[in-house]
């Protein structure tokens, strides 16, 4: 079996599932998972309160650098305007979080970081 830290792929796939974890207990209802969108697919959708939430996971290892970099200014324009489109069709506050987690070389959580309303 592979260890998740070495696919990029599986790494990611890992990280949403921590991530919508992580969202749910801190009250979010998760809407969708990777939902494809004419401005690109987004990570998890979710509601909380008055928001409709576009959530960008950024899943990575300790030892790299920090993972909002990778988060370019122009795909944050494209999922703030995703979520714009979304929360209009159900009368809901858009909002963009970043959700980043961290993993150790073995795989497991070392830390969970959630930016909100980016």
């Amino acid at each position: 079996s592979l260890c998740i830290t070495t696919s990029s792929a599986l790494r990611g796939r890992a990280g949403e599932r921590l991530a919508a974890r992580h969202l749910r207990r801190a009250g979010h209802l998760l809407l969708a998972r990777n939902l494809r969108h004419p401005r690109g697919e987004l990570d998890l959708v979710t509601r909380v309160g008055p928001h409709l939430v576009v959530v960008e996971v950024k899943t990575g290892l300790t030892s790299r650098a920090p993972l909002s970099a990778r988060f370019s200014p122009s795909a944050r324009l494209r999922r703030r305007l995703a979520a714009a489109e979304l929360a209009r069709r159900w009368d809901l506050s858009p909002r963009l979080d970043l959700v980043e987690v961290l993993l150790s070389e073995g795989g497991r959580v070392t830390r969970i970081h959630h930016t909100r309303d980016l």
